[in-house]
């Protein structure tokens, strides 16, 4: 499974990315989906620091995505290149879900 949504600009940092993400993860656990990744961008830089902030790294790593990668200069936006943050999560089986373990026609590799 691979995520992505994309936000208005006025609805960033009120917490929806977060909200979707969590009903995500919640739906692939409870449908026995083990593994998911994530391509996150590099767009937005730090004021100050002179770094780049990946703006939905966060809330990936509140559900438990970690950093497996980095590709770079694979996009172009905001009027230079973006690099993406491989990010990977691997989720605990629910017993209970729609057919056991797995749920009907979901692969577990």
């Amino acid at each position: 499974m691979e995520d992505t949504a994309h936000l208005a600009p006025d609805a960033v940092g009120r917490g929806l990315g977060g909200a979707l993400l969590g009903e995500l993860v919640g739906s692939c656990t409870r449908a026995g989906v083990r593994r998911a990744i994530a391509m996150v961008a590099v767009v937005a830089v730090v004021a100050g620091s002179g770094g780049e902030a990946a703006v939905s790294a966060a809330p990936h790593r509140r559900f438990g995505f970690a950093d497996v990668g980095r590709l770079t200069a694979v996009g172009y936006g905001y009027g230079r290149r973006i690099d993406t943050l491989l990010e990977r999560a691997l989720f605990p089986e629910d017993p209970g879900g729609p057919g056991g373990p797995g749920g009907p026609g979901v692969s577990r590799t």
